[in-house]
């Protein structure tokens, strides 16, 4: 129950702080400079699969997705704005 708790809190965490709104613009950027690649496709379908996974409630304390998410959302900042400019603010 602790670990579905903190896992919940993480995915919260991202959506509060900005880096999943910074997560899908930098995707969306990737996507559409270098979308008929393949495997740039490949990654946009994935990250998003594995957020929407998480937040339905169906794997949110898999560590795989988890993993990925911050994965993501670490390297994935190309060319858009800082993910402090999409936080939910007071």
């Amino acid at each position: 129950m602790l670990k579905w708790h903190s896992s919940w809190r993480e995915l919260i965490e991202h959506f509060y702080d900005g880096r999943i709104f910074h997560l899908y613009l930098a995707s969306r950027r990737v996507s559409l400079l270098y979308g008929r690649w393949n495997i740039v496709r490949w990654l946009e379908k994935r990250t998003t699969t594995q957020i929407a996974a998480m937040a339905s409630g169906a794997s949110t304390p898999s560590a795989y997705r988890r993993g990925i998410v911050r994965f993501m959302s670490r390297y994935m900042n190309w060319n858009v704005p800082e993910a402090a400019n999409y936080a939910v603010k007071d």
